[in-house]
């Protein structure tokens, strides 16, 4: 009985650590959802906002610009 209580232990563990490259910062969804955010900005601005408000991706004025 007790390889059973720590054969669960060892799963909880496991899983409550999750996959640090899929949800890590720089992970895969991470990437997905930047590029999303790139993609969704793309439509709602000019290229020239783009060029203007976005050459910092991350600035408050290319969010207030363009989304």
């Amino acid at each position: 009985m007790h390889w059973r209580a720590a054969g669960m232990g060892s799963l909880c563990l496991v899983t409550s650590l999750g996959c640090p490259h899929e949800y890590a910062r720089e992970g895969t969804v991470d990437r997905a959802v930047h590029k999303d955010v790139m993609e969704r900005q793309r439509q709602r601005c000019s290229e020239e906002d783009l060029e203007r408000f976005c050459k910092d991706e991350e600035s408050a004025q290319c969010r207030e610009k363009c989304g």
